[in-house]
């Protein structure tokens, strides 16, 4: 008998993923506070790292492909749109912090509720479809 199914390890993966997008998205907040705030910096690259595993553990364990296909959309959007943006707003915090907060409103946050949503929609069809 297996206790802990793969559902819901997904589902534990799914939180984590979750939990590392707010770290992300609460150190780029504080280093829009605080541009040279080493601790806000290294706590970004933790969960850019802890994202990317989860990810990865994810693709391990499961064979089903809506969950594949879900996961990998969750990652395209961390490489192709978001890290560019949160470099971009790193980057643009050095010399014009208004401007990057703009940048973070406007452009960060709205690719990000796109990730939620596909994070919500992997949580939600692994809770219906649990094994």
């Amino acid at each position: 008998m297996k206790i802990i199914s793969d559902s819901n390890i997904v589902t534990l993966k799914a939180n984590k993923l979750r939990y590392s997008m707010l770290q992300m998205s609460d150190s780029l907040r504080g280093l829009l506070l605080e541009h040279e705030n080493t601790v806000e910096k290294q706590r970004k690259l933790s969960a850019d790292t802890d994202f990317v595993t989860s990810i990865k553990e994810i693709k391990e364990i499961t064979s089903n492909p809506k969950i594949t296909e879900t996961v990998n959309k969750i990652a395209d959007i961390d490489t192709t749109q978001l890290n560019a943006s949160e470099d971009e707003i790193m980057e643009l915090i050095k010399t014009d912090a208004e401007k990057a907060q703009k940048l973070y409103w406007s452009k960060y946050v709205p690719i990000r509720s796109q990730q939620t949503k596909l994070i919500d929609d992997l949580d939600n069809y692994v809770i219906k479809n649990q094994e």
